[in-house]
């Protein structure tokens, strides 16, 4: 149970959680018997976490000052929101460790993460006095498999020669930006429903 004062007084505060289970396949008396096999352990796990990388006052109203018929005076600069909030993943995997012959180990794992109220600076009508304002708003989904070999080539009490082999293939999709098909997050920087994070818009020229 977390608290952090970067967020609104509504909701500074989150739950978190997580929960995981192994089961070592190699210790049942149906696989004991297997000499060439030396670990066969099933994984999974499922957890919350929350983040608030974002800068400091981004939940409250801030004035600016601002000059006037020659006079100094003072201007809202940002609107307040004290319902900013956490953003949420919540996340699963499921993993399977092996090893064999007392030389070849590796693990296989398939993840998926989902990010719920993304914190983000949204477009609001310019009427409001505002161009946008910051805000839970959005969903994204990150997920993907990884595989991880290692073997002993040579294993002697003189030499030890190990080899290691990993790949991945990962995928990320913007699922929502909260009523938007696209938020400009920085020059050329765009979200965009359907797309990965981080879409790149650059003029082509001839």
């Amino acid at each position: 149970y977390d608290g952090s004062s970067l967020f609104g007084n509504n909701t500074k505060w989150g739950l978190f959680c997580s929960a995981s289970a192994p089961w070592n396949l190699h210790n049942e008396n149906w696989l004991k018997d297997v000499k060439w096999l030396n670990t066969l352990k099933l994984r999974a796990s499922y957890g919350i976490n929350g983040n608030n990388n974002i800068g400091r006052y981004l939940a409250y109203g801030l004035y600016a000052t601002n000059g006037y018929n020659g006079m100094t005076g003072m201007l809202p600069s940002r609107v307040a929101n004290p319902d900013l909030s956490w953003e949420k993943n919540k996340s699963w995997n499921v993993g399977v460790d092996f090893a064999f012959i007392d030389r070849i180990n590796g693990s296989i794992e398939v993840y998926n993460r989902r990010t719920d109220d993304m914190l983000l600076a949204k477009q609001v009508p310019q009427t409001s006095g505002f161009s946008s304002n910051f805000m839970n708003t959005g969903k994204m989904a990150n997920r993907g498999v990884e595989l991880q070999i290692d073997g002993d080539i040579i294993a002697t009490n003189d030499m030890l020669w190990n080899v290691g082999f990993n790949i991945a293939h990962n995928q990320t999709e913007i699922l929502d930006l909260g009523g938007e098909d696209v938020i400009e997050a920085a020059s050329y920087v765009h979200y965009k429903v359907g797309s990965s994070m981080y879409s790149y818009y650059l003029t082509d020229y001839y």
